[in-house]
């Protein structure tokens, strides 16, 4: 391990506007402390999120390209080439299971630099295989510190090989100045007769459990004379099977690009999160 950090550098398959948030949060934090933050990314875009180019310092790997369509080997030798030119005292990641996480934490133990593992998984997530386990406490153990998301995901750090006094966290926290100033602003603006809604914000998947949400929200509006509304803000596979369940009262809003998602919290009365599973739900936190 480094006995010195001067240069930390993050890097995650693409950055999101979370993301943005945390690193500008920890770039003045080590600004302070004479730390040099590099953040990258190692491609543009993805499969899953629509994200936007949100505005941050970063490195792109693979500009114009979505992470699954860059090959394993590939990545692994720019992920090399790019921290050879760096030369960081120490590495974070949110994974232990992609190239480039893998190649990144390899570099580590080849130059005898800090590896911090950035995860928010939990053994309860998932059927766990033995031997699957066994794989990952190998690759796992070779990390010198965790940052996690709450008390399950530290239980879990330290069953895959991490020691508890390098634990830490948490790592999924939103900026909350933001949030409310974008609520705040969506509430002056709502007219005194606006009806009252529901928001949930998730990614239209089954796993997500809005089927279950559309279906108990069509028998509460038979409990009574005045419903509240049901915004739903998202986007993904499921959403033309839930366009055509939702019933009366139900609006679908599409992706949370940018600051949609913020306002929307300032339309909403309550948040409904109907996860069947949630790693973590972070829309709780923006919420609150």
């Amino acid at each position: 391990m480094s006995p010195q950090l001067r240069r930390l550098v993050v890097l995650w398959s693409r950055l999101g506007p979370y993301h943005v948030a945390r690193l500008d949060a920890l770039r003045t934090f080590l600004d302070e402390r004479g730390v040099e933050l590099t953040a990258n990314e190692t491609a543009s875009a993805d499969e899953t999120y629509a994200w936007s180019q949100e505005q941050a310092a970063r490195t792109t790997l693979f500009p114009g390209r979505t992470f699954e369509s860059v090959p394993g080997p590939e990545m692994e030798a720019t992920v090399r080439a790019t921290l050879d030119r760096l030369a960081p005292d120490a590495i974070a990641v949110p994974s232990y299971s992609t190239s480039d996480s893998r190649a990144a934490l390899a570099w580590c133990r080849r130059h005898r630099r800090t590896a911090v593992m950035m995860f928010d998984s939990r053994r309860g997530d998932a059927d766990r295989a033995r031997w699957r386990e066994s794989v990952k406490r190998a690759i796992v153990r070779q990390f010198d510190a965790a940052l996690v998301a709450g008390t399950p995901q530290r239980a879990y750090a330290t069953d895959l090989g991490i020691p508890p006094s390098h634990v830490f966290q948490p790592v999924d926290v939103v900026d909350n100045a933001r949030f409310a100033r974008l609520a705040d602003e969506s509430r002056r603006q709502r007219a005194a007769h606006d009806v009252r809604r529901f928001l949930c914000g998730a990614r239209l998947t089954e796993v997500k459990g809005v089927d279950v949400l559309l279906g108990a929200y069509a028998r509460y509006r038979t409990t009574t004379e005045v419903p509240w509304d049901l915004e739903i803000v998202g986007d993904g596979p499921e959403r033309a099977a839930l366009e055509a369940q939702a019933g009366e009262g139900v609006a679908f809003t599409g992706f949370a690009r940018g600051d949609v998602l913020g306002r929307a919290y300032g339309r909403a009365d309550a948040l409904v999160l109907p996860s069947h599973k949630d790693t973590w739900g972070l829309v709780v936190n923006e919420a609150m």
